[in-house]
């Protein structure tokens, strides 16, 4: 039998997904397509990444992971004056890629920087220029928890790998 990556068959169900939404046998848009793909790809690079300590892996995976939930969003809800969402959510994603990179892993201070003046710039501008309020952001959070459950669900399955891995770890160190 011959071992396969969890990227080859998530690029061959991304593929399936596409060609039957071509079809028209399933209801999928390229948005929709894209976001799962950038979720699934973003938390597999970063199970893979985080175990090996590969800095760049984890914020890369972090910013897939991240541009697959903003996609998400954009999929789910109605975003009225986009260009004024677009740079502050792409300054956001940038500056907790860095910022889990950094936590993860050893401190680099250029990126520590970096990290905290886009998530800074990201939030102002997203504040100065938005309206929202909280009952808007509480009710719009429900909606992509009921919508975004099987990502939950992928998630916490990583996340109790990555426990069960640490656990085996430090089970063999002692």
């Amino acid at each position: 039998m011959i071992y396969r990556s969890v990227n080859f068959y998530l690029l061959l169900l991304f593929i399936i997904v596409t060609f039957l939404s071509l079809l028209g046998i399933v209801s999928f848009s390229s948005l929709d397509i894209a976001a799962y793909a950038c979720l699934f790809w973003g938390i597999s690079l970063f199970y893979s990444s985080y175990l090996k300590q590969y800095q760049v892996g984890i914020a890369i995976s972090s910013v897939l992971f991240l541009t697959g939930s903003v996609l998400f969003v954009f999929t789910r809800f109605e975003i009225i004056n986009f260009e004024k969402v677009l740079i502050p959510s792409a300054l956001i994603v940038f500056g907790l890629s860095l910022l889990i990179a950094i936590l993860l892993t050893k401190l680099n201070s250029v990126a520590a920087i970096s990290s905290i003046l886009s998530l800074f710039a990201g939030i102002w501008l997203l504040l100065s220029r938005g309206t929202a309020t909280v009952d808007l952001y509480l009710s719009a959070l429900m909606v992509l928890v009921k919508s975004y459950w099987i990502v939950l669900l992928f998630f916490a399955l990583i996340i109790f790998l990555l426990t069960d891995n640490f656990k085996k770890r430090n089970d063999d160190q002692g």
